[in-house]
């Protein structure tokens, strides 16, 4: 047995001060050491001289599994998961765990920009629109896109309940209205506010001359009260060479030349019983 160390002594163990079961005492390293810590090269704290992993490895990313970019592997969120969808609160369709918007926003509304409630915002028509005016289609200014009737509806027409072509359903007067009745002044039915003479004048007995011929003839007359007179033009002056007895229009054709037939009163070129009549009716009349 040896009593003097000669220092060749091999002690095996782990040499390595950073190992978990460092032996100060070895002086010949066996590849015994234990080193925990991180061994996954993806880890942020991964530790390359690590041979026995503890499970402290911590990998960063985002842990939500609802989102986009979700990292099964990690173990601690480190805030960047991202959530697409609708991040507008008045959409339908509103995500309020999204934070990146995906243009996937449904705004339910009209989208009739010429409706009474027209939202700009809207992308989803929901048939909401409505749009005022006048619904009825027998109206001057109907509109077939309404749908909200506004009371503005203008309905022209006759508006006299008098007049033949009344319309009640109308509600602006364009002068059509048509009132038949009597449109003579001076019958005895006469209707002033007719504007259609329907034949139906009535009128009393009525004096005067009843000859359309006569020069004063009056259409409304009833009875002839033999005032009718009728136009003769000729000659009046019985001293002239052409004098007219029948004449009571005097044309200014009175002939007073020289070298007549003298008494010739009808000018018939004849002096005979009629010119003597003629002679007799005018005897004594005064000439001024």
């Amino acid at each position: 047995a040896a009593n003097n160390d000669d220092g060749s002594c091999i002690i095996s163990g782990c040499t390595n001060p950073a190992a978990d079961n460092y032996d100060p005492a070895a002086n010949n390293d066996d590849g015994s050491c234990i080193i925990s810590g991180c061994t996954n090269p993806a880890a942020d704290n991964y530790d390359p001289a690590a041979n026995n992993d503890d499970g402290s490895c911590i990998i960063s990313g985002c842990t939500n599994p609802a989102a986009d970019n979700y990292n099964p592997a990690a173990n601690s969120d480190n805030g960047t998961c991202i959530i697409s969808g609708c991040t507008n609160a008045a959409a339908d369709n509103y995500n309020p765990a999204a934070n990146n918007d995906d243009g996937s926003c449904i705004i339910s509304g009209c989208t009739n920009p010429v409706a009474d409630n027209y939202n700009p915002a809207a992308n989803n028509d929901d048939g909401s629109c409505i749009i005022s005016g006048c619904t009825n289609a027998a109206a001057d200014n109907y509109n077939p896109a309404a749908n909200n009737d506004d009371g503005s509806c203008v309905i022209s027409g006759c508006t006299n309940p008098a007049a033949d072509n009344y319309n009640p359903a109308a509600n602006n007067d364009d002068g059509s209205c048509m009132i038949s009745g009597c449109t003579n002044a001076a019958a005895d039915n006469y209707n002033p506010a007719a504007n259609n003479d329907d034949g139906s004048c009535t009128f009393s007995q009525v004096s005067g001359c009843t000859y359309p011929l006569a020069d004063n003839y009056n259409p409304n007359a009833t009875i002839d009260d033999g005032s009718c007179v009728y136009s003769r033009p000729g000659c009046t002056d019985p001293l002239a060479n052409n004098y007219n007895v029948y004449a009571n229009v005097d044309d200014g054709s009175c002939d007073f030349s020289p070298g007549t037939c003298a008494g010739d009163f009808n000018a018939d070129g004849i002096i005979n019983a009629a010119d003597l009549l003629i002679f007799l009716a005018v005897l004594g009349t005064i000439c001024e």
